[in-house]
């Protein structure tokens, strides 16, 4: 039978199932058969399957601890399914069966049951579905939303707001929405050089809001390794004081956001607060920027640093190079993170305004802290758990019904001698210290991220590292920016507006109301010619 006369899917929870009707794949390992004559993708006259091991580059880019390669899934959707078909995936995990269902030109049903994993697959495969080819538009649902048919599932799109009088006919407005969508993932994705990368909290971060990580700098061997064993991309063993020698090595990958965490003991409550020696490394991170002059970047510290002499030397060669700088000093536990660490990031955009990321950063704010609990939830099977104070004024035992306190470099068991702090939770006779996996996961470091060194130096790393949930958080609050205005279409009277932010989509109803209509689709002119394409493809 031909494409199209097969009524049943696939499903990929392990794996692949098929009926009596299956693929002929001719040709080596991995290769796709087309038939030259009938031009369908699959030829189905017998039961032969790929029969020998299927070999593809591991993905660790959406931090799931199980993720499968994408282009594994689309091997498969290829060799036992046609176009049009529906391919079921009931554990789809962070979405990779569906964002190689929607790039095949397949539609797709997803179930997920862990919550936070059902927002992620979703994202990425509402994210595949507007660049791919695709009988229809689709999405997964909740489990207690009403599933319509396939065909008639819509395509979501945050912030669309329309002016009363222009209508669009349903096909050129998804050509409109489609095209929209493709500007936003070029213009949004950057290219990004992590310095003083850690263990890759940031890199992390950034990945997982769809930013492509090209290269990664550190001078401490320990966590050069850990990085290693947990990125594709390369990461480099590289004194950095030697600014000559870093921007050399840093300008062949063209950054177009350089982010980093100098390091910060020196700033920090436990460290001395005397500044000198790392405290220096701020300047030379300013210094490296202020060579290579990328369009951004993300400088992240201990919250007192704003306030460093070292800091305000960095801050005055940042504004000499041309930046516009926000600088906020940001609560973790409201950012995605179980935890109260706050920290300072120093946003820098070149030829920018000062502050123009406020409205970016504060428009995502959580209404209340993240607990422990509601991040880690069966990973956990205790209560309450002792962290070593800085001194014995200070409490040590904490609910995981309330952020954790800062995550430090150091961990240290329960001494026998400990007595209970009136701000305890309960006694420490009763309690344990975090292991190694909980204070990684506290950190938001997926599950099965690998860790390279002995236990000292792993506890220190994971100390150290931004949490991967609150450099994700800059990081899409910086792609909200980086993608506005999406675009505009207009007759010259009447104005359809997609923005993804509900800050400037409120702004630009009141400045549409105002009639202050504007011709450009962004401030620098560059985007005329694709508004002039919008109109005319959407006619």
């Amino acid at each position: 039978r031909g494409s199209g006369e097969r009524e049943a899917g696939i499903g990929l929870g392990g794996d692949a199932l098929h009926g009596e009707d299956s693929a002929t794949r001719r040709g080596s390992v991995g290769e796709v058969y087309r038939d030259s004559y009938t031009k369908n993708e699959w030829v189905n006259d017998s039961g032969n399957y790929p029969r020998s091991v299927l070999k593809f580059k591991s993905e660790r880019n959406h931090g799931h601890p199980t993720q499968k390669p994408q282009a594994l899934a689309e091997y498969l959707i290829r060799t036992f399914s046609n176009r049009g078909d529906v391919v079921l995936d009931h554990c789809y995990g962070s979405g990779t069966t569906g964002a190689a269902a929607m790039g095949t030109g397949r539609s797709f049903i997803g179930v997920e049951r862990d919550p936070m994993w059902f927002q992620k697959g979703r994202a990425r495969i509402l994210a595949a579905a507007g660049g791919g080819e695709r009988p229809s538009p689709t999405t997964p649902v909740a489990a207690n939303d009403v599933l319509p048919k396939i065909e008639q599932v819509p395509v979501a799109l945050d912030g669309l707001m329309a002016t009363e009088g222009l209508r669009l006919p349903a096909a050129p407005a998804q050509r409109l929405v489609n095209k929209c969508d493709a500007r936003v993932e070029e213009v949004g994705a950057l290219k990004v050089v992590d310095l003083f990368c850690g263990a890759g909290g940031l890199s992390l971060g950034f990945e997982l809001a769809s930013h492509e990580v090209v290269a990664a700098f550190d001078f401490w061997n320990r966590a050069v390794e850990t990085y290693r064993l947990n990125f594709d991309h390369p990461v480099f063993e590289l004194d950095l004081t030697d600014v000559a020698l870093a921007v050399n090595a840093i300008r062949p990958y063209a950054p177009d956001l350089i982010a980093g965490g100098p390091p910060c003991q020196e700033f920090s409550s436990a460290g001395s607060r005397s500044e000198g020696g790392k405290a220096n490394l701020t300047r030379t991170f300013a210094e490296i920027v202020s060579a290579i002059r990328p369009r951004m970047f993300v400088m992240e510290n201990v919250g007192r640093a704003s306030s460093s002499v070292a800091y305000r030397a960095a801050r005055e060669i940042f504004k000499s190079a041309g930046y516009g700088l926000t600088e906020r000093v940001l609560d973790a536990s409201l950012c995605g993170v179980p935890q109260k660490r706050k920290r300072f990031f120093c946003i820098g955009i070149l030829d920018g305004e000062d502050g123009v990321l406020n409205a970016f950063l504060d428009e995502s704010f959580a209404s209340q802290a993240m607990t422990v609990r509601d991040y880690m939830g069966s990973e956990i099977d205790f209560d309450h758990y002792y962290r070593h104070p800085r001194n014995y004024a200070r409490r040590a035992v904490f609910s995981v019904d309330e952020p954790s306190p800062t995550i430090r470099g150091v961990n240290r068991p329960v001494p026998k001698t400990h007595k209970r702090h009136a701000g305890d939770t309960e006694h420490p006779a009763k309690v344990e210290a975090l292991t190694q996996e909980h204070r990684a996961r506290i950190q938001t470091f997926p599950v099965g991220f690998q860790w390279a060194g002995c236990k000292t130096e792993q506890d220190q790393m994971i100390g150290n590292a931004v949490p991967v949930e609150l450099g994700r958080y800059i990081a899409k609050a910086i792609s909200r920016y980086a993608t506005h205005p999406v675009a505009a279409l207009t007759d010259g009277h009447r104005i359809i507006g997609i923005e993804q932010s509900a800050a400037y989509c409120q702004m630009a109803g009141e400045r549409l109301a105002a009639g202050q209509y504007g011709t450009g689709l962004n401030d620098n002119g560059a985007g005329h010619s694709v508004q002039q394409e919008l109109i005319e493809d959407a006619a």
